[in-house]
């Protein structure tokens, strides 16, 4: 996801690494008015995303969102491969994640199928846990995005998933991909 559909320098880069990597893909790249849209699908969800304080609360929804409608791969901008993903995700697998340190898992990789309910159950959590968040003094509380709309919620919704995390911390994080964590900085 990204504010609009131009990229940045350092954005780019990494997009064409991809492109380059894995030909047989056709990424796409959702602005912040695509990801609304995709929010508008979703039951009771819109006028939650939109009451939002923070972009990238509705950036960490719209990722789900879009693997959940359409399927396929979901990667930040900032993830490189350090290997082909022919080489490491098997495409028979109902859902593809991994941790991304020793409590969380990853968010900025992962694979499922349209319509697949461990996806379901986390943007069923997200809605509820965003129904109410102008409580939240988010600059008092720096984990709340976390928990609410990121790496937390994804570990607690995942806990009743069949399909368990594939990929150990070094295997997400140093063998398979690389995350630059690279946005911080842009």
């Amino acid at each position: 996801t990204w504010k609009t559909k131009t990229l940045g320098t350092n954005a780019r880069r990494f997009w064409d690494n991809f492109r380059y990597r894995e030909p047989q893909l056709e990424p796409v790249v959702l602005d912040d008015l695509e990801c609304a849209e995709l929010a508008e699908l979703y039951p009771t969800l819109k006028p939650r995303y939109d009451a939002l304080p923070l972009n990238v609360m509705r950036a960490d929804i719209c990722r789900v969102l879009a693997v959940y409608f359409f399927g396929g791969y979901y990667k930040d901008l900032d993830v490189d491969w350090r290997r082909p993903l022919v080489e490491w995700v098997d495409p028979s697998d109902g859902i593809v994640y991994g941790w991304e340190d020793d409590e969380h898992v990853c968010q900025w990789f992962f694979a499922a199928r349209p319509g697949d309910p461990c996806l379901r159950n986390i943007l069923q959590q997200i809605t509820n846990l965003i129904a109410n968040t102008s409580a939240i003094d988010f600059n008092k509380n720096v984990e709340a995005v976390i928990d609410i709309t990121g790496p937390g919620v994804w570990t607690d919704a995942l806990q009743g998933c069949p399909f368990k995390p594939k990929y150990n911390f070094t295997q997400m994080r140093l063998l398979n991909v690389h995350h630059a964590y690279a946005s911080a900085q842009w």
